[in-house]
């Protein structure tokens, strides 16, 4: 899968590797957005940090429910 290294603002800013968001993931998401918007998301693979932003875009990033932990 690929990943890319992108700043996390819950692991206090620093780079981080990020990948796609699974298929439970953009699930989740598309409630709260249109499916086209969440499919380019992607998840910090940071310990225990449930961040998930647009691939080039933090600043339209959000937390996913403690449940995805």
């Amino acid at each position: 899968m690929a990943t890319a290294s992108r700043h996390c603002p819950p692991c206090g800013g620093k780079p981080q590797d990020f990948r796609p968001v699974n298929q439970a993931e953009e699930d989740y998401l598309a409630t709260l957005m249109p499916r086209t918007e969440a499919q380019g998301h992607w998840r910090c693979q940071g310990a225990g940090c449930r961040w998930v932003q647009p691939h080039l875009n933090q600043g339209k990033g959000r937390q996913l429910p403690v449940s995805f932990g």
